[in-house]
Parts: structure tokens; C-alpha cells; sequence
């Protein structure tokens, strides 16, 4: 990918996790279900935009779980980082070696 194209990746996923942040404590303990279900589409909506980009950009997985990661460790890491309570511990972290990555570049 170009450095334009990670920029726009890096964009992406900030505005992703950023509305998975508002979004979360209210999918957890919203006023009523109602509440709770719309919140909890709307996270799980900012977890798959992020999924769905690292399925079309192989390079992302790269940087997201190392280059000299097994194949298994790598789809572990995946699936756990799929999950909300992951992917509110790891996405800084993956933001930040994104940004590290495209100051690389």
C-alpha cells in the first residue's frame, strides 16, 4: 500500500474506534434493552468495518501481529481481537504501530 492508502487505512480505524468508544459503555449498560441493542450494533458495526479492511489489505495483518508471527498465533490474535472487550484493549495499540508504521514509510 502507499502512504496515502495507510493514512487512509489509519482514518479509518481512528474514527472506527472511535465511535466503538462511545458506543460501548452504553451497549453494556444502557437504560433498557432497546438502548443496549442499538448500541451493541453499532459496535459491533465499528469492529467489522476494522475486520473487513484487514480482510482486503493482507499488509494490515502484518503490522497488526508482527511479520514473524506463526500463522496460528496470528488468527489466535484475530479472533480475539474481534471480540469488543479485545478490541477496546488492542486498537490503541494497533493504531499506534499503524502511525509508527506510516513514519517508516
Amino acid at each position: 500500500m502507499t502512504k496515502d492508502k495507510w493514512n487512509e487505512v489509519y482514518n479509518i480505524f481512528e474514527k472506527a474506534y472511535n465511535d466503538f468508544q462511545m458506543e460501548y459503555p452504553t451497549s453494556q449498560n444502557g437504560k433498557n434493552l432497546k438502548i443496549r441493542e442499538a448500541s451493541e450494533r453499532r459496535v459491533d458495526n465499528s469492529i467489522q468495518i476494522v475486520s473487513t479492511w484487514m480482510g482486503i489489505h493482507p499488509e494490515l495483518m502484518e503490522v497488526f501481529a508482527g511479520k514473524d508471527a506463526r500463522i496460528n498465533d496470528k488468527a489466535f490474535a484475530y479472533d480475539e481481537f474481534l471480540k469488543p472487550r479485545y478490541f477496546q484493549k488492542d486498537m490503541p495499540e494497533y493504531l499506534n504501530r499503524i502511525k509508527t508504521h506510516i513514519n517508516s514509510l
